[in-house]
């Protein structure tokens, strides 16, 4: 055992302190060189692989028996493994210290224990675990270094051989940063059959290249993304704010920003979609891509798409012969035969020398019975047509059939058949604790016990997920469909996507946003008229306010075609894409689907819909600045329903028409509308509709002045949501609230509301309200002269309206950072980011916000005394204003004064 890394691997229970506390530090002091899991197991790897591995590489295994450990499955299962290796106790291989008193398992009563239940003792049976560990024992043949002397060696051997030169056409084409061939990165592609080891190439140097990529390594599963999910998806992954890319080329825009100046290794593994391919790969940059796929015409196109690429492409087959053995003498080690090398080539050659079938069948040579290779032959040549040419999938599945009887734990086949219910690539934990509804240890247990025989992956990210085979996942739902899991996987995905925004949270609901698009693949297929649901309730809701509006329209864009002649349906999934469309500024595609929907529903006859088009057809008018046409279809919503006799629709056109007349200054007008809509709300018992008036009103009070009872209406406001648990709400008005004391000058007050406002959209994932609190922090810090933080701020806030596409947001944050730089005196670069704000309000036609602009830049110029052109600016903002119909008194008395050679004041946002 001279080959052993380590002296002691000790199992033990995280539970047990005193290990970490006192045995380990006096072991070290002892000169033993001990592994323990939280400090020497591998990320990434199975938990199964990391014991089995510290045991192979460890001279003796210290069990720490105490009723924690006993509880252990894993720890059963450690002591499993050391009976197969030393199952007399001969070679000492475990020494069991008893802790505490404990029933221990019957294979382990074998043991002599050391006994360390009493404190006083612990010096004393120390020694003794000591000197049965023998310092002798640890010395090595003459001429070789002791381990602890020796260069560090990994923790343990990766499962990985054959393909050295493929392996190290990778690691040569890897630059290092600086080079010339990294101008334009590195694209690889590895492609062949399912099943002969492409992912495995591909992390087996990404592995041994890590060092290499000093902005990291990421691995993608790309079944089914798109380029715009997929740019998504690594935006997260780099912790970076992002809007949602609209179309392909913005996505490859959006990429190229991200890995401009990174030089990473991106894996892409499963690829298929050919003509999406050259939309996932940056116009420049110095990173590297591996591409995995079956489809071998996905380099041929990106040689001819992306000629500035360099492109290798990399052709697996089945393994060679000797390959084949390497992998028998790999996992077998000690027990590997040169004398059965016949069967084993003999077993390989029948499995079509596949990488993941041997793997499997390797499994049933490892663990008890302890197949042999002749029988694991014999039985898959039983169950497979000699005359026939074997495909991949049957190749594996003979396999898979001889694994399965042996495969103890019928939950753990339960749990593989649940992850094949789910979508392709990683499943998150969480996920699959609530499907099987085992608690987390336990399943866990489960899922690394199905790592243990190869049939899925353990996959570290943001949560801990696990991911089968894609061979493996085949073979399992080619078998027969079992329906209640099906139904099961389903209701659940249902069920968290159409709670109530508030009842489930949307980093939980993001993490699991791919078993939604497989539950909508699924119901789609079987035109199931629950699909409904999706775009019938909250989905639509979470898709708008999480950025994933692309999910949205394909979600509502298969509900068309499965129910194609359902118009109520298709009128509705118009209205939402819309909505979807309008957040991302695209207000003319938006208006055209609308009055699609308002087609729909005049032939329908459907009049409360047709009402609420009307509704939304304005608030675009709004964003235009087009408030006449605007208020004209309001009129429209308001006839309507006051002849469908809703009044819960009136009381909403109301208040948006209360919106204009105050945009328009008509403040009485304004709050006469509002106290009709009070009314109503107050006859309907309407709390939900009472608050939001009640805060309308007080906005209406604070322009007034009367911030006294403005304040009082906002505390009404705030008791009616927090009855109602309506934390949205709660933190609008706690934002209202803290603007009047701001007004008052109690900016210390301000500032904490501020925060308990941050807090809840923080809490709800309510990106959009958390960018407009940093934005009324940040003038909080300004007003108080803390610039710097101000315009950290203000770059956070940025940074989630680019990400969610809310480009209003966007506008009034480059105005107030204009305005800081102003300030601090760079006029040049405040004069860009409003120019940018304008740019924004034009595309989005919002002339009010146009205005505000015109103004500041105005302002600008004439702090740098062109005074012409200061003039002209100034008087287009006074115009735009007029025309819009708010009060410009004020404005124009600043006017009149600047010609007439007085400052300027500035207008924030």
């Amino acid at each position: 055992m001279t080959n052993c890394f380590y002296d002691v691997f000790i199992s033990y229970s995280h539970k047990d302190t005193w290990v970490r506390d006192w045995l380990l530090p006096r072991l070290e002091d002892a000169g033993l060189k001990v592994c323990i899991d939280y400090r020497d197991f591998e990320i990434g790897k199975a938990v199964f692989q990391n014991i089995t591995d510290s045991i192979r590489n460890s001279r003796h295994t210290l069990a720490i028996c105490s009723p924690n450990w006993v509880e252990s499955q894993w720890t059963h299962f450690e002591a499993l493994l050391l009976q197969t290796k030393d199952p007399t106790g001969l070679k000492k291989k475990m020494l069991p210290l008893m802790y505490q008193d404990c029933e221990l398992p019957e294979h382990l009563e074998i043991f002599t224990w050391a006994d360390f239940r009493d404190p006083a003792s612990h010096e004393t049976e120390l020694k003794r675990v000591l000197n049965q560990i023998g310092a002798a024992e640890k010395e090595q043949p003459s001429g070789e270094p002791s381990p602890t002397d020796q260069t560090p060696q990994p923790k343990s051997k990766q499962l990985f051989v054959g393909r050295e030169r493929e392996l190290q056409t990778l690691i040569d084409g890897f630059q290092k940063p600086g080079s010339v061939q990294t101008v334009t990165g590195r694209l690889f592609q590895l492609d062949g059959a399912g099943g002969v080891g492409k992912t495995t190439l591909a992390r087996q140097a990404r592995n041994l290249c890590r060092d290499r990529f000093p902005d990291g390594c990421y691995e993608f599963d790309m079944t089914r993304t798109t380029p715009s999910a997929f740019a998504g998806q690594m935006a997260r992954r780099l912790n970076l704010e992002m809007d949602e890319a609209k179309d392909e080329r913005e996505a490859q825009q959006h990429i190229s920003r991200m890995l401009q100046d990174r030089y990473a290794l991106i894996l892409l593994d499963n690829l298929t979609d050919r003509d999406a391919a050259q939309w996932l790969l940056p116009d420049e940059g110095p990173s590297c891509f591996i591409i995995t796929t079956r489809n071998r015409e996905i380099g041929k196109a990106l040689k001819m798409q992306r000629r500035d690429v360099p492109i290798t492409s990399i052709h697996l087959e089945a393994f060679h012969p000797d390959e084949a053995l390497e992998l028998f003498r790999e996992v077998l080690d000690e027990d590997y035969r040169t004398e059965q090398e016949a069967d084993y080539l003999a077993l390989a050659e029948r499995l079509g020398f596949m990488p993941i079938a041997l793997r499997l069948a390797l499994n049933l040579m490892i663990f008890p019975p302890r197949w042999s290779a002749e029988r694991i032959r014999e039985e898959a040549l039983s169950r497979l047509d000699n005359n026939q040419k074997l495909s991949d999938l049957r190749t594996l599945e003979a396999v898979f059939n001889l694994t399965d009887p042996y495969f103890e734990d019928e939950k753990a086949k339960e749990v593989l058949r649940l992850l094949a219910q789910c979508a392709p690539g990683p499943v998150p934990l969480s996920f699959l604790q609530r499907l099987h509804g085992a608690d987390a240890d336990h399943l866990e247990m489960l899922l690394e016990e199905l790592c243990s025989w190869s049939w899925c992956d353990s996959v570290e990210g943001e949560e801990k997920a696990f991911e089968l085979h894609v061979l493996v996942r085949e073979v399992v739902q080619n078998r027969e469909e079992d329906p209640e899991l099906s139904e099961r996987f389903l209701s659940l995905v249902q069920q968290v996507y159409t709670e109530k925004m508030d009842q489930t949270h949307f980093t939980l609901k993001d993490r699991w946003l791919p078993q939604a698009e497989e539950a909508v693949r699924r119901l789609a297929c079987r035109e199931d008229v629950r699909l409904k649901c999706w775009v019938y309730w909250t989905f639509g809701e979470y898709c708008k306010w999480r950025g994933h509006g692309e999910t949205y329209l394909t979600v509502s864009e298969r509900t068309i075609n499965c129910f194609p002649d359902d118009r109520g349906t298709r009128a509705y999934c118009y209205n939402n894409q819309a909505l979807i469309l309008e957040g991302w500024g695209k207000l003319e595609e938006a208006m055209a689907l609308h009055k699609k929907s308002k087609a729909l529903k005049e032939a329908l006859g459907d009049r409360a819909g047709l009402a609420r088009s009307y509704a939304n057809q304005a608030l675009i008018l709004e964003a235009w600045g087009k408030l006449k046409e605007a208020m004209a279809l309001h009129k429209k919503d308001q006839a309507l329903n006051e002849a469908l006799g809703n009044r819960a629709g009136l009381a909403r056109s109301y208040g948006n028409q209360a919106v204009i007349l105050s945009d328009w200054g008509k403040l009485e007008e304004a709050m006469a509308l509002h106290k009709k809509g009070q009314a109503i709300y107050e006859a309907l018992d309407d709390r939900a509709g009472l608050a939001t008036i009640y805060g309308n009103q007080a906005l209406i009070l604070r322009a007034w002045g009367k911030l006294e009872e403005a304040m009082a209406l906002h505390k009404k406001e705030q008791a009616l949501e927090e009855a109602l648990g309506n934390r949205a709400g709660l933190a609008t008005s706690y934002a209202n609230q803290a603007l009047i004391l701001s007004d008052w000058g109690k900016l210390e007050e301000a500032m904490a509301l501020h925060e308990k406002e941050q807090a809840h959209k923080e809490e709800l994932g309510n990106r959009a309200g958390l960018a407009r609190s940093y934005g009324n922090q940040a003038l909080i810090l300004k007003a108080w002269g803390k610039l710097e933080e101000a315009m950290a701020l203000h770059k956070k806030e940025q940074a989630i309206a680019t990400e969610l596409g809310d480009q209003g947001q966007l506008a009034r944050s480059y105005a107030n950072q204009a305005l800081i730089l102003s300030d601090w005196g760079k006029l040049e670069e405040a004069m860009a980011l409003h120019k940018k704000e304008q740019g924004i309000n034009e595309e989005l036609g919002n002339r009010a916000g146009l205005g505000i602009s015109f103004w500041n830049q105005g302002g600008i110029l004439a702090k740098q005394g062109d005074a012409a052109g200061a003039i002209d600016l100034l008087r287009r903002a006074f115009e735009i204003r007029k025309a819009l119909g708010i009060p410009t008194d004020d404005m124009e008395k600043d006017l009149a004064e600047f010609e007439a050679g007085s400052g300027l004041g500035e207008t924030t946002t």
